[in-house]
């Protein structure tokens, strides 16, 4: 698709109407979280995220787990993630992706090789593994630019990119200059998926 050309040869985007005032279930949605979003902690934020991943997994895949009860916390979630052992076998690609999920490491082993070096090489991963220094995680600007309001308008089936100037508009309705909320919002998609990338070091801070 060619890039959007005004009449007088200007290159651009298209003039779209918006409505500035969001629905009424939309503006309460607002309301309650930026007034949550100051609140949360690691683990709030490791709850609040992983809540919303469950829920864009199962629109997307509705077979594998039936049970539409709240998860509460992190480990609620690994109980939720079927990880009730600390260590378990990968035996199928679901299995494969929870684990990395959830931030475990994944070893292929040789069944034939003595048991002593393949604890000596476990043993050495997970030395390496734990030495690792925990990222230091900011949320502030994911609050400052609504990441949270954001996946849940992404969830309802807002599309995040040809939607762009009228969401702009209902999540930073303070910013007079069209130019500026659409900057914020890009900003505040970059941030929504820096935010998910964390999740394993969100859930590694949280269960500490």
């Amino acid at each position: 698709m060619g890039r959007y050309v005004y009449e007088d040869g200007r290159p651009g985007r298209p003039k779209v109407p918006v409505k500035p005032e969001p629905p009424e279930d939309i503006s309460r949605l607002i309301s309650r979280l930026n007034g949550q979003m100051p609140r949360l902690g690691i683990r709030g934020w490791y709850r609040e995220l992983a809540k919303r991943q469950r829920r864009e997994y199962l629109s997307a895949n509705p077979s594998p787990f039936k049970s539409g009860r709240r998860i509460s916390g992190p480990f609620e979630m690994d109980r939720f993630m079927c990880r009730t052992d600390i260590v378990a076998e990968c035996k199928n690609e679901t299995d494969l992706e929870v684990a990395r999920f959830n931030g475990r490491i994944v070893l292929e082993i040789e069944t034939a090789c003595p048991n002593g070096l393949i604890f000596k090489k476990i043993r050495a991963l997970l030395d390496r593994a734990r030495k690792r220094p925990s990222r230091r995680i900011n949320t502030k600007h994911w609050t400052e630019h609504r990441v949270l309001v954001l996946y849940d308008l992404k969830l309802m089936g807002y599309d995040l990119s040809q939607d762009r100037k009228q969401l702009a508009t209902w999540l930073f309705p303070n910013i007079r200059s069209e130019k500026f909320r659409g900057d914020k919002f890009d900003r505040a998609k970059q941030y929504l998926r820096e935010a998910i990338s964390l999740l394993p070091a969100l859930r590694a801070q949280s269960s500490r």
